[in-house]
């Protein structure tokens, strides 16, 4: 929790949890707000990432349970993934850096602090 409180000056953000532990999108939704309420932008771009589509069979949390918590806020996209088979990962990234760019129109910050951060 404390390392992406540092760290709310990212203009897009994408949040993961583990579609096999409840307790996990749970974390994932509560970071997720908080990003918000930080920013103080209901239209921060968020991508709500389930992870872990190779472990279907373990699967805790519905793709509809993450459907409906993305749309309770503004710009939150959602998708699942699996970064062990390499599946929607790369669609997952360009999708989110399609709305950051829409919504900056491709500038970066002069100061030159922008940057991806992946934690």
């Amino acid at each position: 929790k404390q390392w992406y409180q540092r760290r709310v000056r990212g203009q897009g953000f994408v949040v993961l949890y583990d579609i096999a532990r409840e307790e996990s999108f749970t974390a994932a939704c509560a970071i997720a707000k908080e990003i918000i309420e930080k920013k103080k932008d209901k239209k921060t771009p968020i991508a709500l990432v389930g992870n872990k589509l190779d472990l279907e069979e373990s699967r805790q949390v519905l793709r509809t349970t993450g459907v409906e918590f993305a749309a309770t806020l503004s710009a939150c996209q959602f998708n699942e993934i699996s970064c062990k088979n390499d599946t929607n990962v790369l669609q997952c990234l360009k999708d989110l850096v399609k709305v950051v760019d829409k919504r900056t129109g491709g500038m970066v910050p002069k100061d030159n602090t922008g940057g991806c951060v992946i934690s």
